[in-house]
């Protein structure tokens, strides 16, 4: 089974284009992989089957809503009855930006992307179904079949027309975050074996992650021999067994220090490393700043949308400088902070703020991405390609890569297909 790739290009979230697309498609067989660049949400209207999302499969019924994030990977892998479905496609980030705006007068943050990869599938209550129903149907007059797009609106302008737009897909997700919480059993992941023994293993680092942990170790613990436990973890994850173990740590630092008020040596012993010092030494090199700067931006998250004013008029900027110069591998958050006079904790506020990624992660995001169409639409070498997106090493390009597309680079140009918007798929672009 190949995989396709709906390309489409990065669109600025402070100037959207397109915004909203209605539609409704039946599928009477498996689909092929999809790797989608816009969140879509689709709500099952007939029919039986399951799909996979990212490697975990839910059951699909009538009323199931499923929700795709940009970058999702998505497969039908089964259809017992025709499954008919209505599709809505829709810029998250410019309903991110509303949602924090002027859909959010008391200035709440929300983690609107967070909240919805968490659980991609929900079962709608019986007595929502109408109303949801009717939300569709009424933002599908609105748009049409056609994606909505802010230059058709100047030609065919309905009052209030975007404004109206933006509250019905937030009406939707609404609905769709509240059904999430009730039972829902026949849109439960169903059971996976698959790398059954790597997550029992980063369970088992989790929970230990004090103590002094080696190859050796985890095969006592697991009978699998350490040379088995590199190549599973480097196949699976993406990282070598070093790597995982330094990002894990480096994690559940993140997490101690924006919910405890523990002191710097603490939780250096709590996560592994020898003392203060070394923390500070890691955590710096792998999120750009060091473990009190992190405390201070992430402590109080509700606070992240609270520009500061200097913040705020530099924005539009600060973006453009991201989309213009990712692809310079001299471009790292230090570089841009020190060009705005701004912090680094100020910066991953900004970017938190309308793409929910660090700054770190908002780069390697976009070098990934536009590597991801260089190897469908050219023949360049894989090692060509990284260094042209910005990595500086072929080793953080792997990782990043598999972290996004959960695929080497050599298996994503050998497997992905390209579609067109009219729908067609070619081997290239």
């Amino acid at each position: 089974m190949s995989e396709s790739l709906i390309q489409s290009k990065f669109t600025s979230i402070l100037n959207p284009y397109k915004i909203v697309s209605c539609d409704e498609e039946t599928d009477r067989e498996p689909t092929m992989r999809l790797i989608h660049s816009a969140a879509r949400l689709l709500y099952i209207t007939e029919g039986e089957g399951t799909i996979q999302i990212n490697e975990k499969q839910y059951r699909l019924v009538p009323h199931t809503m499923v929700s795709l994030q940009p970058w999702d990977i998505s497969e039908i892998v089964d259809v017992k009855k025709p499954l008919t479905y209505k599709r809505i496609i829709y810029n998250l980030n410019f309903i991110n930006l509303f949602v924090r705006s002027d859909f959010n007068p008391h200035q709440i943050f929300m983690n609107l992307w967070q909240n919805l990869h968490e659980v991609p599938v929900a079962q709608i209550d019986p007595a929502q179904y109408e109303v949801l129903e009717g939300i569709m149907e009424r933002l599908h007059r609105e748009v049409g079949s056609d994606a909505y797009s802010s230059e058709a609106a100047n030609q065919e302008a309905k009052p209030f027309s975007e404004v109206y737009i933006v509250s019905l897909i937030i009406e939707i997700l609404v609905l769709f975050e509240r059904s999430k919480h009730d039972e829902a059993p026949e849109t439960e992941a169903l059971d996976q074996t698959e790398d059954f023994e790597v997550r029992n293993m980063l369970n088992y680092l989790y929970s230990h992650m004090q103590e002094k942990i080696t190859l050796d170790r985890l095969n006592q613990v697991f009978f699998v021999s350490p040379s088995t436990i590199t190549k599973k973890l480097k196949r699976t994850l993406g990282y070598t067994f070093q790597e995982l173990i330094t990002a894990m740590r480096i994690y559940k630092a993140m997490d101690l220090l924006a919910y405890t008020d523990l002191k710097l040596q603490d939780i250096a012993h709590l996560v592994g490393f020898n003392d203060a010092a070394h923390l500070v030494r890691t955590f710096s090199q792998q999120a750009y700043m060091t473990p009190n700067a992190y405390r201070q931006t992430m402590r109080r998250p509700e606070k992240l949308d609270q520009l500061k004013t200097r913040e705020s008029a530099a924005t539009l900027a600060i973006i453009n400088d991201f989309l213009a110069q990712y692809d310079n591998p001299q471009f790292t958050p230090k570089t841009i902070a020190n060009k705005y006079q701004i912090s680094i904790a100020e910066l991953n506020r900004i970017t938190m703020y309308y793409v929910e990624r660090s700054a770190s992660e908002f780069i390697a995001w976009l070098r990934v991405n536009r590597a991801a169409e260089m190897l469908l639409c050219t023949d360049l070498p894989v090692t060509e390609i990284a260094l042209i997106v910005g990595f500086n090493t072929l080793k953080t390009f792997y990782r990043y890569f598999h972290k996004y597309y959960d695929l080497s680079p050599t298996e994503f140009r050998e497997e992905v297909h390209y579609q067109h918007a009219d729908g067609t798929v070619e081997g290239q672009c």
